[in-house]
């Protein structure tokens, strides 16, 4: 009995020597540009390939969809930036009127409700999920102290404070579908860092090496995504099973990534020496040959175990 398991197990052996240990992404890129716009900014994108984002000269927020830009604005006369929208078309971000300091806002498809905090102080919309939690951040006094702190709005318009502990600020940036936050906090001793918020814990993200490391968003699946500065430059990265992989399009000398879909589509934007800052979606590399192999091994090896035990 104990010869005829060692056929299987060496069998397994080989087949895990195909996996390739820790294996890092690799990405092709698209370079998106509004048109007329000197500056264009990816922010956020949902499972249908709907973009949101902001341009500069001029500045506008836009939906894109199939290569139409659509422009959004809060209310004439404000400076409007659209940072996420979620798998129903929704979209988070915030306004600015050039009074008040700016706040946060929510557009349906139809029409725009203003996010504000209690004490009208700095707020802005930055995540949302398909159930329409908002997440996000605000200034927040303590005594004399003003702070960053993040929020989370829940549908019935209440608020939960985010911060993380000890943190000098804490900034909320995307939530999925399953409840998890993601962004980046501050605290004395150590450079701001990126954290995710699951199940009432905070656990701190931090690129090896790197400077500073910022979380910006997150799928339904737990991948993240966000940026890095390794000393030289700041870079993109995705983060999923502990491994980090890097993002930058060819030529770029900064690359920030800031939201991520289910299919693993990331946008962002990159600055080229040739042509200022565009806009980005990369696309993951399908996995080596070697994994479909891999798993067809395993269910190779459940058969022989299974006609084995019958015999």
């Amino acid at each position: 009995m104990r010869h005829g398991l060692t056929i299987p197990a060496s069998i397994v052996a080989i087949l895990l020597s195909y996996i390739p240990a820790g294996y890092a992404l690799e990405f092709t890129y698209a370079t998106v540009d509004v048109p007329g716009a000197l500056v264009t900014s990816l922010t956020g994108i949902n499972n249908v390939g709907q973009i949101v984002g902001v341009t500069e000269a001029p500045s506008q927020a836009f939906v894109g969809s199939g290569g139409t830009f659509t422009p959004l604005s809060f209310s004439d006369g404000t400076s409007t930036s659209a940072l996420d929208i979620n798998n129903n078309g929704h979209v988070v971000g915030s306004y600015f009127d050039g009074t008040n300091p700016s706040q946060g806002f929510r557009y349906d498809g139809s029409a725009y409700t203003p996010i504000n905090s209690a004490d009208g102080r700095f707020l802005s919309a930055s995540g949302i999920n398909d159930t329409n939690y908002v997440v996000g951040t605000f200034q927040m006094t303590v005594g004399t102290f003003t702070a960053q702190q993040g929020f989370l709005l829940h549908p019935d318009g209440t608020f939960s404070v985010l911060s993380v502990p000890d943190s000098i600020f804490t900034d909320a940036r995307g939530i999925n579908n399953a409840g998890q936050i993601v962004g980046r906090f501050g605290a004395g001793g150590f450079a701001e860092r990126g954290f995710l918020y699951s199940g009432g814990v905070y656990t701190p993200i931090a690129v090896p090496g790197a400077l500073w490391t910022n979380a910006m968003g997150i799928n339904s699946v737990g991948d993240i995504v966000g940026s890095f500065h390794d000393g030289t430059a700041e870079h993109g990265f995705h983060y999923s099973n502990n491994v980090f992989s890097i993002i930058d399009p060819e030529s770029s000398v900064l690359t920030n990534a800031w939201g991520i879909n289910d299919a693993g589509h990331i946008v962002g934007t990159f600055y080229s020496p040739t042509g200022g800052y565009h806009g980005f979606v990369a696309s993951p590399v399908p996995l080596p040959a070697a994994l479909p192999l891999f798993v067809t091994g395993l269910g190779f090896v459940s058969l022989v175990l299974k006609r084995r035990r019958l015999a």
